[in-house]
């Protein structure tokens, strides 16, 4: 279960670099999207990114899934700052991000998804929304 999984080997001192993991609906035995970090932690900042399959949206995975890799972040001595990136196009996703403690602290453009909406976390405050902690979806 990669839910599982990833917190133990981050936690554990493995590097953040470029760590990508499948988010797995364990009782259906299916890959429903992936989660990870975009490269090594720069000045103590971690950039997350995240996608769930169409299909298995509005389940609460992709808000279970930030936040366990926060609480396996918030324990590596190099991040301080995690960050993440959405599309104004997209609001589904910064509420994944809100229910996590994020607040929106900027604007950035990409090619790929137009006008983005730049996210911070400070891991030591994570103070995610009731519900969230601890939370596994159904089917997960």
């Amino acid at each position: 279960d990669a839910l599982v999984l990833y917190p133990g080997l981050v936690a554990a001192g493995a590097p953040v670099n470029d760590l990508t993991f499948v988010i797995v609906a364990v009782d259906a035995r299916e890959a429903v999207g992936q989660i990870g970090t975009a490269g090594p932690p720069d000045g103590g900042e971690a950039e997350i990114g995240y996608g769930v399959n169409r299909s298995w949206r509005g389940r609460g995975i992709a808000t279970a899934a930030v936040g366990l890799l926060l609480d396996a972040l918030a324990a590596h001595p190099d991040v301080t700052t995690v960050t993440a990136r959405t599309a104004v196009a997209n609001p589904a996703s910064g509420r994944v991000l809100e229910k996590n403690g994020f607040t929106p602290t900027g604007r950035a453009e990409s090619a790929w998804d137009g006008e983005l909406i730049v996210w911070t976390h400070q891991p030591d405050t994570h103070a995610r929304r009731e519900g969230c902690e601890g939370e596994r979806p159904a089917g997960s």
